[in-house]
């Protein structure tokens, strides 16, 4: 049975957790990176915590509907940050910390910002560099202890006398006890794939209503730990830890993205949530490991994924009763095989996995939940509060991105190729100072257009197709769907990016960023492992064709990939060609590859047809 606790707004959640959960319980789980130990911070020490920092942004003059920006990588002080604005009526505005100089500019002068919350000293110099000339107050959570400092600490910020605390925690009091449901409790900005990014609001409704459809979530409660992976400016990432919170389910807050597989094998986590791509370069890592095995291993792998995908699709997702012998003979491959490297991974104890942002591809997805890797597939946006829908373990529809929630009305506008349309508490109100983009994004009767193609059936599974801006037609007619492409291609442990291109070609072409670790592994000893003289290389690109064949080989003709060009620069958010959230920003991309991609067809910038 799922836990089901009493929903708190979120000005009274750190004290409602110590109330009902007890001081001593564990709320988060922060790391040592000195001696690679966790240790507990409690709901106790968790809530005062958010009462300092509440207490110092009154002091500094934070008025009611106020917005305080936050630019770090996940930390226990970003989430408390999160919950302190909430306890003086003000709202948090997360700034992913990887975003560039005039993304933050346009943020911190859109909203008005005058206190801004960042974790280091290096964040500290580039956005002190970035609001010089404004009225904006810089405050460094964690500065460096290995070089001097002259910036506003977070420590001294929060350092007062008792007397002074007890004055504004009274002053507290006052402005929670004016909460309203329509306050703004975020805004979140969007990661701009073409233009300026936009604000979306978030209103305390938005996040109640959306944190109570999530609690038939199955095994959220006390004793079991989350580990906070995505960064807490995604709304995935965010409503997923206050769900956490709501639920008494432990945070373990993994800081760097990079060190995750480290993390992963230190908490062992019941819950993570996580973008498809990370699990399809789990799922490569898993089958080259079958693949490399001795011939014995082998065996056994292929005889327990069959036994296990049989398993999965006619009893676990569909729920019906499972036979003994069935239930039994899945139980002894799961002992000799899967929980080895589930266990391995730090995977072990998994009880669910929510996974979106992207499009997951089906095999993986089949394949994944057969070994007992409990992805709980999902769609959503900023706009929606995170999730439309998602699936239920022991009913729903492979193909699908699950059920749609029960606050949120679904419509699907044929007129517009099938624009999924949605409407319901969860939705944004509209996107901040922006009534002109309000007014086309919004339909007369109150849907909100998401800009995605998709179909639903009469058991509200909705079925992804496509982003409607990213769906292109070649000049001989055919549509193309990129992100299905690109998806079927970097099931491949071969390549790390692809981006597909034919809108009003002739044909598909692709740039592509192989994994040249990998390449120069199958072009076997003696091959050059540098990637400029790779991808120069005939057999190199004998190759990377040759794989691309591979993984295309189910679709039709016209979606095949005819050329493409290797590229030694992955795509990044540094050199702008990703968001802050991963997507590629593809009208960039085929913008910095103009002469690249106009030489696949046979032409150069000078002789370019005009199409």
């Amino acid at each position: 049975m799922s836990h089901t606790p009493e929903i708190y707004p979120l000005c009274q959640l750190p004290d409602a957790n110590v109330e009902r959960y007890g001081g001593t319980a564990p709320c988060l789980l922060l790391r040592d990176n000195a001696s690679r130990t966790w240790h507990e911070m409690s709901q106790q020490a968790f809530a005062d915590l958010t009462h300092r920092m509440a207490a110092a942004l009154l002091r500094f003059g934070i008025r009611p509907q106020e917005g305080v920006a936050i630019l770090s990588e996940n930390k226990a002080e970003f989430l408390a940050l999160d919950l302190a604005v909430q306890q003086i009526r003000a709202f948090s505005i997360p700034i992913y910390a990887s975003s560039a100089a005039g993304e933050i500019r346009h943020i911190v002068t859109e909203a008005e910002i005058r206190l801004i919350f960042v974790g280091d000293d290096r964040q500290h110099s580039m956005v002190s560099e970035v609001v010089k000339d404004l009225d904006c107050t810089v405050v460094c959570i964690e500065p460096s202890e290995r070089r001097p400092f002259d910036g506003t600490r977070l420590d001294d910020f929060l350092r007062m006398e008792d007397a002074e605390y007890e004055r504004y925690r009274e002053e507290m009091k006052v402005r929670m006890a004016d909460y309203s449901l329509d306050d703004i409790a975020f805004i979140l900005y969007t990661s701009g794939t073409t233009g300026t990014s936009k604000g979306v609001p978030l209103t305390q409704r938005n996040i109640i209503t959306a944190i109570k459809a999530h609690l038939v979530i199955e095994g959220m409660k006390p004793g079991r730990v989350s580990l906070m992976f995505l960064p807490l400016a995604h709304i995935f990432e965010k409503m997923f830890s206050l769900l956490c919170l709501q639920c008494g389910v432990t945070i373990a807050v993994n800081e760097n993205a990079r060190s995750l597989f480290h993390s992963l094998k230190e908490v062992h986590p019941h819950f993570m949530c996580s973008v498809p791509r990370l699990w399809e370069k789990l799922h490569q890592g898993l089958m080259k490991y079958v693949r490399e095995a001795p011939k014995s291993l082998q065996s056994v792998a292929r005889r327990s994924m069959s036994v296990a995908t049989a398993y999965q699709e006619k009893y676990i997702s569909t729920g019906r009763r499972t036979p003994f012998f069935r239930k039994l003979q899945y139980k002894f491959y799961d002992n000799i095989f899967f929980h080895t490297i589930k266990k391995k991974l730090g995977i072990d104890r998994g009880l669910v996995f929510p996974t979106s942002g992207a499009a997951l591809n089906e095999h993986v997805y089949r394949s994944l939940l057969s070994m007992g890797i409990p992805i709980m597939y999902g769609y959503g946006l900023t706009e929606t509060t995170a999730s439309v829908s998602f699936s239920r373990q022991g009913d729903f529809v492979i193909s699908s991105v699950g059920r749609v929630i029960d606050p949120v009305e679904v419509r699907i506008d044929e007129s517009e190729g099938g624009e999924i349309l949605v409407r319901g508490d969860t939705i944004t109100p509209g996107y901040y100072k922006r009534p002109e983009e309000n007014a086309k994004v919004f339909t007369a009767d109150g849907f909100f257009r998401t800009g995605d193609l998709g179909r639903i059936d009469e058991k509200r599974n909705l079925f992804y197709i496509e982003r409607k801006k990213d769906l292109y037609k070649t000049s001989n007619g055919k549509y193309i769907a990129p992100n299905f492409l690109e998806g079927q291609i970097l099931q491949d442990e071969l390549f790390s990016q692809v981006v597909t291109i034919g809108d009003k070609r002739n044909y598909v072409t692709a740039l592509v960023v192989p994994d040249y670790k990998v390449l120069s592994e199958l072009m076997g000893e003696g091959a050059p492992t540098d990637p400029k003289e790779l991808a120069e290389s005939e057999e190199a690109q004998r190759i990377v064709k040759e794989h691309i064949n591979e993984t295309l080989r189910e679709q039709a003709d016209y979606e095949q990939v005819r050329r493409f060009v290797l590229l030694t620069e992955p795509f990044s958010v540094e050199n702008g060609l990703l968001t802050s959230t991963m997507k590629i920003r593809r009208a960039h991309i085929i913008e910095r590859y103009t002469p690249e991609i106009d030489s696949m067809y046979g032409y150069s910038v000078d002789d370019k047809p005009h199409l």
